[in-house]
C-alpha cells in the first residue's frame, strides 16, 4: 500500500500534481501559497508592472532557466540527479529550498538562478517532492531510482523478493549452513 499526497491550488481549489509552492515577502508580510501553473503566470502578470518599476534583490527564474536540463556556463549539460546525490549524501531526504541553496554553492553558474520551484519542475516524474513536517522533501531513494540505481540495503531481502517476483532462485547449499 502506499501513499499519494495530493496538493491544491490555494486559489482555485482543484487538485492536482501541477501544484507548486511559492513564497511572497511585502513588508513584514511573508505569504505562502499553493498554485497551478496558469494562476502562477496570471500572479506574475499581476506584479509585472511593480516588478518592473522596483528593485529585485533575487532573480526571477526565466523560461530559460526553468526548462529542462540544467547546463553549465559553456552550454554543456549538468547531470541534476548526479549534483543532488552528491549534496545529498548520506541523508534519507533533504527539504526543497535547502537542496536549492546547494545546488547554487555547488555550481553557481548553473543554479545561481534557480528557486524552489525551479528544481521542483527539472526534476523527473519519479523524483519529485513531496510534503511533510511543514516543508517539501526530495527523498534520496526517488533520486537513486530515477538514475536507475538499485536503492536496496537488505541484499536478502531483495532476494526473497525478486524470488516471489518469479526470477530464478540461487543455487541451494548443501550442509547445515
Amino acid at each position: 500500500m502506499g501513499v499519494r499526497t495530493v496538493r491544491y491550488c490555494d486559489i482555485t481549489g482543484t487538485a492536482s500534481d501541477d501544484v507548486t509552492h511559492h513564497e511572497l515577502q511585502i513588508d513584514q508580510m511573508r505569504v505562502e501559497i499553493d498554485l497551478v501553473e496558469a494562476e502562477y503566470q496570471r500572479l506574475l502578470q499581476a506584479l509585472q508592472p511593480f516588478i518592473d518599476a522596483g528593485h529585485v534583490d533575487a532573480s526571477i527564474p526565466t523560461p530559460t532557466a526553468t526548462a529542462g536540463t540544467p547546463t553549465t556556463g559553456d552550454g554543456q549539460p549538468r547531470d541534476l540527479l548526479a549534483d543532488l546525490t552528491a549534496i545529498m549524501a548520506g541523508r534519507k531526504r533533504v527539504e526543497l529550498k535547502e537542496a536549492v541553496a546547494s545546488l547554487q554553492q555547488l555550481d553557481p553558474a548553473t543554479y545561481g538562478t534557480w528557486a524552489p520551484r525551479v528544481l521542483a519542475k527539472a526534476l523527473p516524474a519519479a523524483a519529485k517532492p513531496y510534503r511533510s513536517d511543514g516543508g517539501r522533501w526530495i527523498p534520496m531513494k526517488r533520486i537513486l531510482a530515477a538514475r536507475g540505481t538499485p536503492t536496496t540495503r537488505h541484499p536478502k531481502r531483495a532476494q526473497r523478493q525478486s524470488q516471489r517476483a518469479g526470477v530464478a532462485k540461487p543455487e541451494s547449499r548443501t550442509g547445515l549452513f
